[in-house]
């Protein structure tokens, strides 16, 4: 295993670590398997470093091919005018919070704008075809903020908009500054699927 991959590893590891432990300290989160919300109201069609989708690629090609052929045909039909619909808005951060405080959050109503379902998604039963490879982003999401900014659904900003618990977040900034350092920017999914055809 090269020395990036091991980084990879210590960093999703430490993303684990995170989540669990907000998800244990608040046990009525709602991100857990059977919810796929997010999965299917991606803003834009995925791309992850590509050493992300190295992983990920180890494990796709583990699959049945009849799973393999029906991903890369939801990966050819993701095209560029995607299904209309409600998405979960992000809740900004209005300020970097003090310690032993959660960030002021703003809250909006659903926005209708363009969504994908990630061709990656069990439709039947909601969860990752491909989980115990999948890249930081999804790892992150719901549990996650940048200095600004939450990455999140209206769910998980309804309850902690509404419930006085402090939740210690994960540092998406810090998440994406290692991310580009081992491995560069996100290729798309049409990209790396097209390079794989060759």
């Amino acid at each position: 295993m090269s020395t990036a991959r091991r980084q990879l590893a210590v960093l999703y590891s430490d993303i684990s670590t995170r989540t669990q432990t907000i998800a244990a300290e608040h046990t009525w989160w709602p991100c857990k398997k059977g919810c796929d919300s997010c999965c299917k109201n991606l803003a834009a069609p995925p791309a992850f470093t590509p050493l992300e989708w190295e992983v990920l690629w180890e494990e796709f090609t583990q699959l049945p091919l009849a799973t393999q052929h029906l991903v890369r045909d939801r990966v050819a039909q993701l095209a560029p005018n995607p299904t209309p619909g409600p998405v979960p808005t992000p809740g900004a951060v209005a300020t970097t919070p003090a310690q032993g405080e959660n960030p002021p959050l703003n809250t909006h109503p659903p926005t209708t704008e363009p969504r994908y379902t990630c061709p990656f998604l069990n439709v039947e039963s909601g969860a990752c075809l491909v989980y115990a490879s999948r890249p930081a982003i999804c790892r992150t999401y719901g549990f996650y903020v940048q200095r600004y900014e939450g990455n999140w659904c209206n769910q998980i900003l309804h309850e902690v908009t509404h419930r006085e618990q402090l939740v210690l977040w994960g540092n998406q900034e810090t998440v994406d500054s290692t991310l580009r350092r081992l491995s560069g920017l996100p290729i798309s999914i049409h990209d790396y699927f097209a390079l794989k055809s060759q």
